[in-house]
């Protein structure tokens, strides 16, 4: 899932600024978190390193969720580890 920029609207948001709470893309981000020395400390989040890149397994962070075998693994052995 892509995400636009709250700022701009035109390009794919890379991170969330959690004062503003805003998606912002690169571009904006660094115009906007450079502007001063307050909004410089913002905490910002990263989204997914490659926005194309399908969703891993929560449990494993390994399979890619909905797509293997091994993400039924990962779940059934969370909800109970005695399987090892």
């Amino acid at each position: 899932m892509r995400i636009q920029c709250d700022s701009c609207a035109k390009s794919v948001a890379s991170v969330i600024c959690c004062a503003d709470e805003a998606a912002l893309c690169a571009d904006c981000d660094s115009r906007i978190h450079s502007a001063n020395k307050l909004v410089s400390k913002h905490q910002r989040v990263p989204f997914l390193p490659d926005p194309d890149s399908p969703p891993r397994c929560d449990i494993c962070q390994v399979c890619l969720l909905f797509l293997s075998v091994m993400n039924l693994a990962c779940t059934l052995l969370s909800l109970s580890p005695s399987l090892l």
